[in-house]
């Protein structure tokens, strides 16, 4: 079983600026993160690994990496 932090993309392991997990972190109050809005490709999402599906934001870079690559 893998060790997830929740303050880090799964993906590239850089920070995901989630603000759930910041609001948790800091006692204050936050009830969306950035990624409830984002529209992240299917692809992208692939690439998490199973353990964080649905438990840890991928970071604002790789959340529009794959659109990135494709659209030179």
């Amino acid at each position: 079983m893998m060790t997830i932090d929740l303050a880090l993309c799964p993906i590239c392991k850089n920070p995901n600026a989630c603000a759930i997990e910041r609001a948790r972190v800091t006692g204050n109050n936050a009830e969306r993160c950035w990624c409830f809005d984002a529209d992240i490709s299917e692809e992208v999402l692939d690439q998490v690994p199973d353990e964080a599906k649905g438990v840890s934001c991928v970071c604002g870079k790789c959340a529009g990496s794959y659109t990135e690559q494709v659209n030179f």
